[in-house]
């Protein structure tokens, strides 16, 4: 698998490194893996304090433009000499790398190990192999009268070492969305021009950092948007992000964003501009398509197909009630590629299960109305002019 620059990585680093971490990296895998590893080795150990998610184009920026070659022989050898795991996660774009760096052996469990101390032997050779031993003779048991009859290591060439790396996919214990390919957004840029009197490293936080990432890709927002953004949201008297007033301000503003060669790679509100022929979007829409992303952690390719199914077969309504049912049993069926999106839209036409139609008017069941009071008959006169002469013929007689 070709790595690119642009492809990210994160670091991690089961405990800091001790100076005596350190001497055994130096004194004894150095001779071994070379100084380009050991210098990868010290980089990425550095970044594991980095929080964000990184392209690989400013590590080699960190090592002095080190050249891609230069750096995947390096990695290389400090995976074959078990101080690195790799781990890589592939994306539509771009693919994601994990670099789990592993603590150096002490000086008394590598120089015991053989096959480490034959190595270093044939490489360092006899005398320093000799001067390292006596550096550390306080580990080891005198040998003094005794005559080595170890089976010595047969010479191997380098190349006839086998350094293919197999990527082994590993499943993590929490599905974080944020922490993928979700989000598009240039970190290098806002962290080079964002001053931290404007937003503070005490506030540079993984969650802070995967919010503004989150919203930027979202709303369509570059770079220079979201540092003023931010700045409009940091109380410095109280030290924190204005979470709530950060999204206020990027729903009421107008995407950066709104062209691409590929439309379902667009952000979510820039691709539902689109199909409203540059309108702009609505609140409610944008909270819709914010609840897509930020609550159920769609990422914006599969918001797109989705959103554009919905306007297929609903007559170009987004209802959210409508919105949340789609959402929900794709939800369910784990979709999370372009290609099962697209498949998903298909199967779902085909069933016509939840398809949106419009608001029927059904009139209410003859059992269910209320009877009407009956209008009183109209008197008979004749009987009424009999009953007014009777009366007066009986007021007559008192």
């Amino acid at each position: 698998m070709e790595l690119k620059s642009k492809d990210t990585y994160r670091t991690y680093l089961s405990r800091d490194l001790s100076a005596t971490d350190l001497d055994a990296l130096m004194t004894l895998y150095q001779p071994l893996v070379g100084g380009d590893a050991i210098l990868v080795y010290l980089t990425l150990a550095s970044e594991s304090r980095n929080t964000m998610q990184m392209n690989h184009a400013r590590l080699f920026r960190l090592m002095n433009e080190i050249q891609l070659d230069t750096f995947m022989h390096a990695k290389a050898r400090l995976e074959e000499y078990m101080l690195l795991r790799t781990f890589v996660k592939e994306g539509e774009t771009r693919n994601t790398y994990m670099y789990m760096l592993i603590s150096p052996l002490n000086a008394k469990d590598f120089l015991a190990t053989s096959l480490y101390a034959s190595r270093f032997m044939r490489t360092a050779g006899k005398k320093t192999y000799d001067e390292n031993m006596s550096r550390f003779a306080y580990s080891f048991v005198k040998t003094e009268g005794y005559k080595e009859v170890t089976v010595a290591m047969k010479n191997i060439k380098e190349e006839d070492y086998d350094n293919t790396i197999t990527y082994t996919p590993i499943q993590p214990r929490f599905r974080f969305q944020d922490d993928d390919t979700t989000i598009n957004f240039d970190y290098d840029h806002f962290i080079a021009t964002t001053s931290t009197s404007v937003f503070p490293s005490e506030l540079r936080t993984q969650e802070n950092m995967s919010y503004i990432g989150k919203l930027a890709t979202l709303y369509g927002l570059s770079a220079d948007r979201m540092r003023i953004n931010v700045a409009h949201s940091i109380s410095l008297k109280r030290m924190t992000l204005d979470r709530e007033r950060l999204k206020f301000i990027c729903e009421n503003g107008k995407p950066d964003i709104t062209k691409a060669k590929d439309p379902y790679t667009l952000p979510p509100v820039s691709f539902l501009m689109s199909k409203q022929n540059g309108a702009s979007v609505t609140l409610t829409d944008k909270k819709i398509l914010e609840r897509l992303s930020m609550d159920m952690h769609f990422s914006p390719v599969v918001i797109n197909i989705m959103i554009e199914y919905i306007l297929k077969v609903s007559d170009n309504r987004l209802n959210s009630k409508f919105v949340d049912m789609v959402a929900s049993e794709w939800a369910r069926d784990g979709i999370e590629t372009r290609e099962q999106a697209l498949l998903e839209t298909k199967k779902t036409i085909g069933k016509t299960n939840y398809k949106y139609t419009k608001p029927v008017q059904i009139s209410t069941p003859e059992y269910f109305k209320v009877p009407t009071a009956k209008q009183p008959e109209q008197p008979n006169e004749q009987l009424l002019a009999q009953i007014k002469a009777m009366q007066a013929k009986m007021g007559g007689e008192k």
